[in-house]
């Protein structure tokens, strides 16, 4: 399991590395980061409108 200062720090440094001229390191972390949302949401296992595992319902 990833800690959460591990992916931080990997998204982080993605931005960092790929920052644009155009962007500053706040637009790149959140492009960064976005990209990682997207790509997580491709992977997820579960059905629209269910909770996720991890939540008590």
């Amino acid at each position: 399991m990833t800690t959460r200062h591990a992916v931080l720090a990997d998204l982080l440094l993605d931005a960092v590395l790929t920052e644009g001229t155009d962007e500053n390191a706040a637009q790149a972390a959140v492009r960064a980061a976005e990209r990682r949302g997207r790509r997580m949401a491709g992977r997820s296992t579960r059905s629209p409108g269910r909770p996720p595992t991890w939540c008590a319902a």
